[in-house]
């Protein structure tokens, strides 16, 4: 059984008056309570719900690889999409409402809004991006490391001021 079970009776506990870390023992960060619990209350406390957050997840994802894709080389970024799409899927439910996959959405729409801010000449995307990445640290650290990438593209676009904007979100 994959660790969304546990994370989603956490949040059951703390719904019911449990406090994290002091009633009950969980080694996992404020942000991965916080978005099972923003599914439990948006979308129901059932398995139904967990699959149609998987959906949209992945339908979010297709999107931004479509959109970080070249307009001659569309058909990459729809096949890297359904690609990402069945992997994820392929261990079944097991796989359901997992950490790692909102993390992946998370950094792909940050580097999305950061191409569209390079490609349009706006900043506030860049503010975004940061944002981005930083609600996806707190459900696990280790997705700062993509801040480094995030920050060089567009130093290298010569948009110096943006550099401020993504630190700023983070």
């Amino acid at each position: 059984m994959g660790d969304s079970y546990f994370i989603h009776y956490a949040v059951f506990l703390m719904d019911s008056g449990s406090k994290p870390y002091v009633d009950f023992r969980d080694v996992n960060l404020p942000g991965a309570y916080a978005e099972d619990w923003l599914v439990m209350h948006v979308l129901g406390s059932g398995a139904l719900a967990e699959r149609i957050y998987d959906l949209a997840l992945s339908a979010i994802a297709l999107l931004a690889m479509l959109y970080l894709s070249p307009r001659r080389l569309r058909f990459a970024g729809l096949f890297a999409g359904c690609m990402f799409f069945l992997v994820h899927t392929r261990d079944g439910p097991r796989q359901v409402g997992q950490r790692d996959l909102s993390i992946a959405v998370f950094v792909l729409l940050a580097f999305a809004l950061s191409f569209a801010a390079i490609r349009s000449g706006r900043r506030w995307p860049h503010l975004l991006a940061g944002i981005l990445l930083g609600v996806g640290a707190m459900v696990k650290p280790v997705v700062v490391v993509f801040a480094v990438p995030l920050l060089i593209g567009p130093w290298i676009a010569g948009e110096s001021s943006a550099l401020l904007l993504i630190a700023s979100g983070l």
